[in-house]
Formats: C-alpha cells, structure tokens, sequence
C-alpha cells in the first residue's frame, strides 16, 4: 500500500493506494471522508480520471473534483 498526501482546499488529504495484481484492481481510499473506490487496472487513463470526477463531484465542487482526479489519475498512471 501506498500513501500519498494531496493538497484540497488548503488541506491535506492522505490518498490511500494498493494494486491488487492477482484480482486486476486498484483501491484508493480517503479515510478522513470514509470514502473507498475499487478500479479495475484495465481501465484507460480517461476513464479513470471520468469514474473519480464523478465519484468526488459529490463531495467537492466540480474544480475541485475535477482536480483532485486529475492528480490522482496522474498517480495511479505513473505507479
């Protein structure tokens, strides 16, 4: 698992990371929001980046959204 802090509004979110390689998943979780998220490492970059938009909309406004997605889309690619 990995760990990683991300800046949202002035705070600091710790974005919680694991590749499951033997199941082709990706778990992401915020502890400080209770919020979780299962991705299938099959997923192309914008339709990851598209799932985690969606996901965060409901929690933050839509730049913000979008922007913490983009980063963690970044992460999850580059890992």
């Amino acid at each position: 698992m990995k760990i990683k802090t991300l800046q949202c509004n002035g705070i600091g979110l710790n974005v919680y990371f694991y590749r499951f390689k033997k199941k082709n998943l990706l778990m992401l979780a915020f502890a400080e929001l209770f919020w979780s998220i299962e991705l299938s490492t099959s997923m192309e970059e914008k339709n990851i980046q598209e799932e985690l938009v969606m996901q965060f909309f409901n929690l933050y406004t839509e730049n913000e959204a979008d922007a913490l997605a983009r980063d963690i889309t970044k992460w999850i690619i580059t890992d």
